[in-house]
Formats: structure tokens, C-alpha cells, sequence
């Protein structure tokens, strides 16, 4: 690949990248010097990495190191401060711990699940057992937990 040619505008620089052999597919990367560059295929705004067009771009104008506009917060050693604490009511944490226990008991369920409603006796023992246990492990959890529970439970009356 190579960059082609070049128009200057008052904000930023456009150049024109092309595979060396094909002139007719010439992607157009927008260079600007304060704020970042973006490419016309869009890889780097739907995948978080920079594309080969970019990365000609770079090497053309001599980068010795890559943009932090390039690089998002995902790929670098702040990301895990960005997650920690920040999912308190969702199932999934940062800790690796408690994602593959919870892996294991939605593995687990979803066999239950596929088993349990075909008949109603096995049905309403693995309801009870399992409301009983939620109520057990939900009466630290909170008010809000606690709600849902009964809302589960009315349910399973009406």
C-alpha cells in the first residue's frame, strides 16, 4: 500500500491510500494534527484498532510511535481500573473468579432449564428449591433483590 496524494484543508490533511497495483480502490484517511485520524473503511471505529490504511499513513509521515488517539482505553493496562466496580448490580465482574462461576451456574441452568418443565411436579420442585435458595442468598443482597424475589414468587402463583 501506499499513500497516493494529498489535499490540504484549513482543519486537516486528506490523503489517498491505494494498494500499489490498484488504482481504482483509493480509500481516503483524514489526517488531523490536534485531534485524530479517521479512514473512509471505518475499521478503527467499529473494531477499536487502526487500519492498514492508517498504519501506511504513519509510516509515510514518519511516526515513531503510535498516536494515543489511536490506541483505545480497552487495549491498555488502565482498562481493568475502568471496569472494576463499575458492573455492582450485573452478574459479571472483573474478577475472574466470579465470571466462571457464573458461567458454570448458567451452563448448569440452562440443562435444568431443558429438563425441569417436562413434567409439572419436577417443574414446581426445582421452582421452590430454587426460589427457597435465591431468598437465602438474596437477604444480604438488599431491598431491590429482595423485591424481585417476591415478584418472582407472584408470579409463580398466578
Amino acid at each position: 500500500m501506499m499513500v497516493r496524494d494529498c489535499h490540504q484543508t484549513p482543519f486537516c490533511s486528506i490523503y489517498f491510500v491505494s494498494k500499489y497495483c490498484d488504482i481504482g480502490s483509493i480509500c481516503h484517511v483524514s489526517y488531523c494534527p490536534l485531534v485524530d485520524f479517521r479512514c473512509f473503511c471505518m475499521k478503527m471505529e467499529s473494531f477499536g484498532m487502526p487500519c492498514d490504511h492508517i498504519v501506511v499513513l504513519l509510516v509515510f509521515l514518519d511516526f515513531r510511535e503510535v498516536p494515543k488517539c489511536l490506541v483505545l482505553n480497552r487495549w491498555t493496562k488502565k482498562a481493568k481500573k475502568s471496569i472494576i466496580g463499575r458492573y455492582v448490580d450485573s452478574s459479571t465482574f472483573w474478577d475472574s473468579s466470579p465470571v466462571s462461576r457464573h458461567a458454570h451456574l448458567h451452563f448448569l441452568f440452562t440443562e435444568m432449564a431443558e429438563v425441569a418443565p417436562r413434567y409439572e411436579d419436577d417443574y414446581n420442585d426445582v421452582v421452590n428449591i430454587l426460589v427457597r435458595q435465591v431468598m437465602k442468598l438474596g437477604k444480604n443482597m438488599g431491598t431491590r433483590v429482595m423485591q424481585k424475589i417476591k415478584t418472582v414468587r407472584l408470579c409463580m402463583i398466578q
